[in-house]
């Protein structure tokens, strides 16, 4: 994992799809939320069965 990436609005659409893109090309992703903890954690979860280490932030 060489970079990482800001993801905001990852809790759903494409916020959500570019987050799960970029891990699977091993990127590390910040997740950030504004108000759904519990749906951004579940996003943090979800990425982090299939690929790297991914925070909420």
């Amino acid at each position: 994992m060489s970079k990482i990436a800001l993801i905001t609005g990852a809790n759903r659409g494409l916020g959500h799809n570019t987050a799960l893109s970029i891990a699977r090309q091993n990127g590390g992703i910040i997740v950030a939320y504004r108000r759904n903890t519990t749906q951004a954690e579940a996003v943090v979860a979800e990425i982090r069965t299939s690929t790297v280490i991914s925070e909420k932030l």
